[in-house]
């Protein structure tokens, strides 16, 4: 399976380098603090992502790929928080991962989940649980290089062209109506516009993937990867 990591292009050489390597001790983009030890992970909205990790207007927009059979350890792939929050939300999470009852910011339950998504895995709520729901996963620890399989930089150098087909408001119930236009809009920008062709869409028509891929085509520039890299070894003589 294929997944994206979407952020800035100033992580280029450290994911060149080292792999996609959690935030640590970096601030958390977002109000509900992800996890120091995670990488997040999407099947839909890696445009997004890559745009909320920008600092300033100079940095451009990475997409990068993994194969997930290529982890080493593939028990590291885990839900994403905003799942197991949406589920508990829903009132169908096991009274045993629930926050306190004294606990009623959406953003420190929020933070409770990131905390427990090992346990929750155990129970069943694993990352395919949440790329059906949400489009998004997480997995624990560092991304090697060696799953990464393609890195295309976006030049943001005219502004927030992506808008125009990629603004999405991510929840359960858009992602239900909405996730298989995400999901092959998705497949575009990673520059796999045959395959988005294939993802059945709810209006068929409706969503022009050659306009998008125009749009994408004229901004996009593929990155080589280091020797080590599968991709690499699979065309060496």
């Amino acid at each position: 399976m294929r997944l994206y990591h979407g952020t800035s292009s100033r992580h280029l050489d450290t994911i060149l380098q080292q792999g996609i390597v959690p935030r640590g001790d970096t601030p958390s983009n977002w109000p509900a603090a992800s996890s120091s030890e995670r990488v997040y992970l999407t099947n839909a909205y890696a445009m997004y992502f890559a745009q909320s990790s920008r600092k300033d207007r100079s940095e451009d927009l990475l997409v990068v790929e993994i194969e997930t059979d290529l982890l080493p350890d593939a028990t590291r792939l885990q839900a994403d928080e905003d799942s197991a929050w949406f589920i508990w939300s829903q009132g169908s999470m096991p009274r045993q991962f629930c926050p306190p009852f004294t606990m009623t910011d959406k953003y420190e339950q929020a933070m409770h989940f990131s905390g427990i998504l090992d346990d929750l895995a155990e129970y069943g709520m694993d990352h395919e649980m949440s790329l059906e729901l949400l489009g998004n996963c997480s997995h624990l620890g560092t991304i090697p290089p060696s799953a990464i399989t393609k890195v295309l930089r976006y030049s943001a150098a005219e502004g927030p062209w992506w808008v125009m087909f990629h603004d999405p408001v991510i929840s359960p119930l858009n992602f239900k109506f909405n996730g298989s236009e995400y999901r092959a809009t998705q497949l575009v920008v990673a520059d796999r516009l045959e395959e988005a062709r294939h993802v059945e869409q709810l209006i068929p028509g409706f969503l022009d993937l050659d306009a998008v891929e125009r749009m994408c085509a004229s901004r996009r520039t593929e990155i080589q990867l280091p020797a080590c890299s599968p991709v690499v070894a699979m065309h060496a003589p």
